[in-house]
């Protein structure tokens, strides 16, 4: 399907963080054809220019060179990051692992917490407007899918894939009885929160939706390797018609507000050179610090 998110997505412009809750509000009690969804899961997505495609890191386009090559990416994080990744006990673990250090993976962050989603959105003043997308997941054993899904990452090869492969691979997975399903499973995104494993997840509600592995090319079954892959032209993502979109001229006025509701980045980005940012910036609780004194 063409690029179409202009005409598809419905954005509603937001001035001020009181307006923004009243439209997450409204974004939870919200049906798509006829379906009620469990609004206990509601992911969102914070960017801070409305254009760019909603697409995982593997998949975006380079300013120059070819694209990535996720096999390529995979192998040599596993080689390079051993020590790191030897407490992982699954293909889902070790990729959420990488795409924590900075790798380029088939994962799209997300939260579940909406203020975090509008901070994403507002954090670059760059005179270009930010957007906020609302996700709905669809199946309520997508955990179950997106483990299966980060195994086929590694493990299912690029180019056509053939039904004996298929076979095999469905042949090692109690989860799938017949290759027809398993072609379904992983050719549709899957949404996931994941353990608390580490104080940035812990503190920005962090979720994560894979991409789809496979995609249909005619009456073939490929992995899918382009860049061309985008959430805002993808069937059955998720993905609302709605996104509610953030002025630039009003991003550091939204940012100051969500500072005062404790939204920074030294409680998002719980490390030391983010903390020291947010104080450069003048973004801490004065409270904690007012009867300490220095000794110098």
């Amino acid at each position: 399907m063409a690029l179409q998110e202009k005409s598809m997505l419905n954005k509603e412009e937001i001035e001020s963080v009181s307006q923004y809750l009243q439209w997450v509000k409204e974004r939870h009690q919200v049906e798509q054809d006829g379906i009620s969804f469990d609004q206990s899961r509601i992911y969102y997505r914070g960017q801070a220019d409305q254009d760019w495609a909603l697409v995982p890191g593997v998949f975006r386009k380079k300013d120059n060179g070819p694209d990535y090559d996720e096999r390529g990416l995979l192998q040599q994080a596993h080689k390079d990051a051993w020590q790191e990744i030897k407490s992982c006990r699954s293909e889902l673990e070790e990729l959420v692992l990488y795409q924590h250090m900075g790798l380029k993976t088939r994962l799209l962050d997300t939260t579940s917490n909406p203020l975090v989603a509008l901070f994403m959105a507002c954090c670059e003043s760059n005179n270009t407007s930010g957007c906020v997308f609302v996700f709905y997941p669809r199946n309520d054993t997508d955990f179950k899918y997106a483990e299966l899904m980060a195994k086929a990452t590694f493990h299912l090869p690029e180019g056509i894939i053939d039904d004996q492969v298929f076979q095999q691979f469905a042949d090692s997975q109690s989860t799938v009885p017949n290759i027809d399903e398993l072609k379904v499973v992983l050719s549709k995104p899957a949404f996931i929160e994941v353990p608390l494993s580490n104080p940035r997840i812990t503190a920005q509600r962090g979720a994560f939706i894979i991409a789809p592995v496979l995609r249909q090319v005619g009456g073939s079954w490929m992995r899918q390797v382009h860049c061309d892959m985008d959430y805002r032209t993808q069937e059955d993502s998720g993905l609302d018609e709605h996104c509610a979109l953030i002025p630039y001229h009003k991003k550091s006025e939204i940012m100051n507000d969500l500072a005062e509701l404790g939204i920074d980045e030294s409680t998002l980005f719980p490390d030391l050179p983010h903390i020291m940012e947010a104080i450069n910036k003048g973004r801490y609780d004065k409270s904690r610090c007012k009867d300490y004194k220095l000794d110098f």
